[in-house]
């Protein structure tokens, strides 16, 4: 009350926390990232470049990748030292982020993603045979949560996604 008398207002002014930006550093491409620097043999195997929908973390992929074919130096000092400043500032906060997760889960997360969206943009086939492959990757999508199944499911769903993937790109 003091404060609006101060003020010589009667409406009190709420000063609301300017909004955290949601960016990359809450997804799961970002934890992949991260991930690949930390557990690469963890996680690698299952990431393609198609699995990665925002371009930063996209470009980070495909840096990451480059420098893993690299015999000296360690991964992320090769990565950077090719790296463009905003894939260089998202692999350094990669590089330092905590993150206890089982890489499996969060690459079966990004492939039942990719898998989702590439879907969605493939309304006007008319082939039957990629009609059926495609009824076959929505059926297979409830497979990955199966422990039982899911390395099986995920092999296979990357491999649809490898070949749609390059096909639905612009």
């Amino acid at each position: 009350m003091t404060r609006l008398a101060e003020r010589r207002s009667t409406q009190p002014v709420v000063a609301a926390p300017a909004p955290r930006a949601s960016g990359d550093s809450d997804s799961a491409e970002f934890i992949a990232i991260a991930l690949l620097l930390q557990t690469w043999d963890a996680i690698a195997p299952w990431l393609i470049e198609d699995l990665f929908y925002s371009e930063i973390p996209r470009r980070a992929f495909l840096n990451l990748a480059r420098a893993a074919e690299i015999e000296q130096g360690s991964l992320l000092n090769n990565a950077l030292a090719s790296a463009d400043p905003e894939v260089r500032e998202l692999l350094e906060r990669a590089a330092v982020a905590d993150i206890d997760i089982d890489p499996p889960s969060v690459a079966f997360s990004l492939i039942a993603v990719g898998v989702r969206r590439t879907l969605s943009q493939r309304t006007g086939i008319v082939d039957p045979a990629e009609i059926l492959e495609d009824r076959s990757a929505r059926l297979e999508l409830e497979k990955l949560d199966d422990p039982k199944t899911g390395f099986v499911t995920a092999e296979s769903l990357l491999r649809w996604l490898g070949i749609r993937g390059t096909t639905t790109r612009g």
